[in-house]
């Protein structure tokens, strides 16, 4: 008998659907969709590769002011061999190393006129790492 790939899709939908609002307009730090999918493939040898994806709407940064972030997706990837209750993966997050702002400011810093601007926290730019990893519940599973 001959053991076929495995595939798996996952798939999170996420937003705000409510009226809720401040003042007319809508709720910071709420976007109005959220998105994540993903699909995992698995060889019968022990290869394996996982694609994730996570869109995310605009959203307000504040009540107090009327700045937003702009809407992005990211990607990341995963590929690994799985051993026994070994495993060893080469990953990736943010792998098109997309800029976009988590966290927004307007205010006045700068002298000697302090005039307002804006000053935006970026998120984490690409990552690459590789883990090994043992499984101690799969150990069991091998003697």
């Amino acid at each position: 008998m001959q053991a076929t790939p495995l595939v798996t899709l996952y798939l999170g939908v996420g937003g705000v659907f409510t009226s809720l609002d401040i003042d007319g307009r809508a709720q910071p730090f709420a976007p109005g969709y959220e998105v994540s999918a993903a699909i995992e493939y698995h060889l019968p040898g022990g290869w394996f590769a996982r694609l994730d994806s996570h869109a995310i709407d605009s959203f307000y940064y504040y009540t107090s002011d009327a700045q937003t972030s702009h809407s992005y997706h990211l990607e990341n990837l995963r590929i690994g061999y799985r051993s026994a209750a070994w495993t060893t993966s080469l990953w990736a997050r943010n792998l098109f190393n997309v800029q976009y702002a988590q966290q927004g400011f307007y205010f006045g810093l700068i002298p000697p006129n302090y005039p307002n601007q804006s000053f935006l926290q970026l998120g984490d730019p690409r990552q690459v790492g590789i883990t090994v990893s043992y499984d101690l519940d799969r150990h069991q599973e091998y003697r």
